[in-house]
């Protein structure tokens, strides 16, 4: 075994001839590191916005429960709050309304989303740990004609502290709508632009009055303490509730779409970026038949002198081996580092970047100051709403980047070790 790994390092490093097996070497395991580490930030990366996509759609559209009414005109909820409050598992219950409707704002009328919660929700852990008050106070929320907008929606439309807001809806008939005047008494910040920018909060109460609905919600939103317990308390809450009236549906039932195409873009981006490991076993193919047609003399010898069919095919998987497992580990460890710092990382390369358009700019703006500098940005945390990179390494998909990637490398080594075992001894000494 250790003259074969021997022989296997010395074809592999091309220390004899003009080394350009040493060169097609290098660039199998470089191509092999890059895909690793590619694969492995991206992944965690996508993971990171998946998980605190998750997170907001969880703590502020959907609950981990969520029970709706069958009927439009919702459902009296204190019965249902009551039969719930027992069940294990459960952390918080919390009755809402939801409901379409046109604002208005000076004139402006637009369509968008009001949500009345219960008033304890807003002091709640769930609500306070996923959303930030930029302004104003949601205590003032109790009061009548109240209301909370995000401040995606108040840059987008001019709102500030105590704008007037009209909302209409329509219930039983078009020609009827409800028409209510609402005072904006407080600014919030979830970080999630579909509901900074198009939800409005106020009480269960203002909601009710607005509606019609006294004593009425059209939803019930449940937290459990572990996302483990979900489908558990999804049953015992089924048996609790009266048939017909209403339906549970979970978190990712309530967003089944967002996070199939979340998950579909997560294996497409898989599917790409592998393909950097794919060429890289192009290489590994490339180099070892190299290896095989420029080394034949040697291998004749080898089975001269005594090596089986099966000692020249090990040689060469030894080869591929060494090449997959240096790629790995080394792709492994690059991929952690780059996934650990891709702030850093993106700061340095906007830096540079930005460095040179405004040396590009000095001598644009000597002609002509008119042309405003653009400025470069990778990761927006304007756009994203989060302070930094979200990323999220799972242990399970490294090893699955490594298995993959491993067994690649190995299959590409099957057809030189494999060419390499069939040469005659005979045919090539009497050729030299």
């Amino acid at each position: 075994m250790r003259v074969t790994l021997f022989i296997s390092l010395r074809y592999l490093s091309g220390k004899k001839e003009n080394g350009i097996f040493s060169f097609f070497s290098i660039m199998s395991i470089i191509g092999i590191i890059l895909g690793v580490a590619a694969l492995i930030s991206v992944i965690s990366v996508m993971n990171g916005f998946q998980e605190n996509i998750k997170e907001k759609t969880i703590s502020l559209q959907s609950f981990h429960l969520i029970i709706h009414s069958f009927d439009p005109q919702g459902f009296y909820y204190d019965e249902f709050v009551k039969n719930l409050i027992d069940i294990k598992h459960i952390e918080g219950i919390y009755p809402f309304i939801e409901t379409a409707v046109l604002f208005s704002i000076d004139g402006y009328t637009n369509g968008t989303l009001l949500r009345g919660y219960d008033k304890s929700f807003f002091s709640s852990k769930t609500f306070k740990s996923n959303s930030i008050l930029v302004n104003g106070s949601f205590e003032e929320l109790d009061s009548n004609g109240f209301l909370a907008v995000g401040d995606q929606f108040a840059f987008l439309y001019g709102t500030r502290i105590n704008s007037k807001i009209i909302l209409t809806v329509f219930t039983d008939s078009i020609f009827q709508p409800k028409i209510k005047l609402f005072t904006v008494k407080a600014n919030y910040k979830t970080g999630y632009y579909p509901i900074d920018s198009s939800v409005l909060f106020t009480t269960i109460e203002n909601a009710q009055q607005l509606l019609s609905m006294n004593g009425k919600c059209t939803s019930i939103g449940i937290m459990v303490d572990n996302l483990k317990n979900v489908e558990k308390v999804k049953k015992e809450v089924i048996n609790k509730i009266p048939f017909g009236k209403v339906y549970v549906n979970t978190w990712f039932e309530e967003n089944r779409n967002t996070y199939s195409a979340l998950q579909n873009e997560k294996t497409l981006m898989f599917f790409i970026v592998f393909m950097i490991i794919i060429v890289s076993s192009f290489y590994i193919i490339s180099s070892q038949v190299m290896t095989v047609i420029n080394k034949q003399k040697e291998i004749g010898i080898l089975k001269a002198i005594g090596f089986t069919p099966n000692d020249i095919n090990n040689i060469f998987l030894l080869n591929g081996i060494i090449i997959g497992l240096l790629g790995v580990l080394l792709g492994t460890s690059l991929g952690f580092i780059i996934s650990m710092n891709l702030d850093s990382i993106f700061q340095i390369i906007e830096n540079f970047v930005n460095g040179f358009i405004s040396i590009v700019f000095y001598f644009i703006n000597i002609f002509d100051r008119s042309i405003v500098q653009p400025r470069f940005q990778i990761f927006s945390r304007d756009v994203y709403y989060f302070d930094k990179v979200p990323v999220s390494i799972r242990l399970h998909e490294v090893i699955l980047i490594n298995l993959a990637t491993f067994i690649l490398v190995f299959l590409s080594s099957l057809i030189p070790a494999r060419k390499a075992a069939v040469v005659k001894p005979k045919e090539v000494i009497h050729n030299e």
